[in-house]
């Protein structure tokens, strides 16, 4: 009796370390020519679509679908994930950013069109949406 009460106090004590026990999260490797989200200059809120141009340790180099160049550590960059359904937020004509969801992409995955939480649908690109 006294091995099967040691059994189940170990087996209780495995499963409490185990549910203690944090993973830490893997580094995503970025390479040249990736296509992914980041921050831009120090915004917390948005994430921008561009292209990785270099890596030296933890800092990447971007070039965003704008235009603009710029680094982020790495923490600040994740993969391209939009996909048809994905909320971001777009810039319409009138310059000012509006709540939408991508409607379509198009097979460059630049090209998409998107439908703006008030009905509005328009055809654009990346270049002009972030999201969160």
């Amino acid at each position: 009796m006294k091995s099967v009460l040691q059994s189940i106090a170990l087996a209780a004590l495995a499963l409490t370390m185990a549910a203690c026990a944090t993973v830490a999260p893997q580094a995503t490797s970025f390479n040249t020519g990736d296509w992914v989200l980041a921050r831009w200059e120090g915004d917390q809120t948005w994430y921008y679509p561009a292209i990785v141009t270099e890596r030296a340790g933890d800092v990447i180099s971007l070039q965003y679908d704008d235009g603009d160049v710029g680094q982020e550590p790495s923490a600040n960059v994740r993969v391209l994930d939009w996909a048809p359904g994905t909320p971001l937020e777009c810039r319409w004509s009138d310059g000012v950013w509006y709540p939408a969801r991508i409607a379509q992409m198009h097979q460059d995955r630049y090209a998409i069109e998107v439908l703006y939480d008030d009905g509005d649908k328009q055809s654009t690109n990346t270049s002009f949406c972030r999201g969160q």
